[in-house]
């Protein structure tokens, strides 16, 4: 009697307590558990056991039920780096063999260190991979992989004494899917203080427009390398040397001077220029509406003549503009170069696509004052119908530029036009507005 009435004085709290405590211990005894003996993974996977027992938080040797199985799989799946992860398991009185079946992700995407001047890449992949067992220098597309990068990354600068914090975007064509993760330093970055050319043919005065494009700014690898593939490249190209490619450059970190100054970086860049193509002539093919006559006097290179790139590129689009001209608004040229390096020559394969001749349709002029509509409507003299006629737009802006400066209009209008092509009828309709 004196057990239950101590029983029956115990606090509504502790009663409660109690209670749960009870409920616990008889789940925990209806729940079995078993020491891990072993894990490893099935399916088609870039990732070794090692790395997948090391991300799934369990523990050789360990306690484990099936909620810290449940709870494993959902580690592996939240990382991004599988499409599907399910798990079998086996006892054998107290041990427990787990078997992960796993799909790899469908995209990994590289991954881009693009200011990290204190450190090769090596050691950048090598430093992350102790606290992102799953990183190998790239990255599924979907997960929060990248924020853990980018902590680590954070981590190894704290450590080396840099100020900054690492950050991460993904690169692409807007609309398209992503093709790089590039991480990056936010805080003081060396800026380049020097630009350089160790080899090449040509003189580096040629390369000094493009130099300051990288002069005084904060060092970006991303732009380092669109500057040499675009701008120095052009150069060569512009010269014959249409195979020319830029190395990476190396780098020359200074250190700076005070506290907090970042430093300069010098970079030197090394060009494979390969052989100087000369002019060897072309052939057209698919072309119906216009004939070899037509289009032979748009080629200004004459046979043997240096392959210079921009005079290429000229041919290509004064074949546009004609097309243009007679309402093949969507032709479509595919040249192909075949180069001989035994003779320096190149020779162009044209093929064409010439496409529907495309029609005046509509025209909605909008302009700035309700009287200066009409008159802009009425100097548009391609009536619903003609062949519509790319170079015309630019005989009729200057007619405009006439009727808006008799208007007297005053202020900070501008003329825009759009064209909407309409395949199903062939016509095109034109919006201009002045405003």
């Amino acid at each position: 009697m004196r057990r239950s009435s101590v029983f029956l004085f115990v606090p509504a709290l502790v009663t409660l307590f109690l209670s749960s405590a009870l409920r616990a211990q008889d789940q925990a005894a209806a729940t079995p558990s078993w020491t891990l003996d072993s894990v490893r993974a099935t399916g088609p996977s870039r990732f070794s056991d090692a790395q997948i027992l090391d991300v799934s938080g369990l523990k050789i040797g360990s306690r484990v039920d099936k909620s810290n199985l449940d709870d494993a799989a959902n580690r592996l799946l939240v990382t991004g780096a599988f499409s599907k992860v399910g798990y079998n398991y086996q006892t054998r009185g107290d041990k427990l063999a787990v078997t992960f079946q796993v799909s790899d992700a469908a995209r990994f995407l590289p991954c881009i260190f693009d200011n990290f001047v204190w450190f090769s890449d090596d050691e950048l992949v090598r430093t992350v991979q102790k606290s992102v067992p799953f990183f190998d220098g790239s990255l599924p597309d979907n997960g929060g992989l990248a924020d853990d990068v980018a902590s680590a990354l954070d981590k190894m600068l704290a450590v080396n004494g840099i100020a900054g914090r690492a950050t991460y975007l993904r690169k692409g064509n807007l609309g398209q899917a992503a093709t790089a993760i590039i991480f990056e330093v936010q805080g003081a970055v060396p800026t380049v203080s020097a630009v350089q050319f160790t080899n090449g043919p040509l003189d580096p005065p040629l390369f000094a427009e493009g130099s300051k494009l990288l002069l005084g700014k904060p060092y970006s690898r991303t732009l380092a390398e669109d500057v040499a593939n675009n701008t120095f490249t052009a150069v060569y190209a512009n010269r014959g040397y249409l195979r020319a490619k830029f190395a990476e450059p190396k780098l020359s970190v200074h250190a700076g001077g005070a506290p907090g100054d970042p430093g300069t970086v010098a970079l030197s860049f090394s060009v494979d220029a390969g052989t100087q193509f000369h002019w060897a002539g072309l052939t057209w093919s698919g072309n119906q509406v216009l004939s070899e006559k037509d289009l032979s006097p748009l080629v200004t290179l004459k046979n043997g003549d240096v392959a210079d790139a921009n005079k290429i590129s000229d041919v290509w689009t004064a074949v546009q503009d004609l097309y243009g001209h007679s309402g093949y608004l969507t032709a479509g040229l595919r040249p192909e170069p075949q180069f001989d390096d035994s003779s320096a020559q190149v020779r162009y394969s044209v093929a064409i696509t010439e496409g529907p001749q495309y029609r005046m349709g509509n025209l909605t002029v909008d302009a700035v004052t309700s009287d200066l509509a009409p008159r802009l409507r009425a100097a548009w003299e391609l009536k619903q119908g003609d062949v519509f006629d790319t170079r015309y737009m630019k005989n009729y802006i200057q007619a405009a530029g006439k009727i808006v400066a008799r208007a007297g209009v005053r202020g900070g209008a501008q003329f825009t036009f759009s064209e909407r092509l309409v395949p199903q009828t062939q016509t095109v309709d034109v919006l201009l507005t002045y405003k």
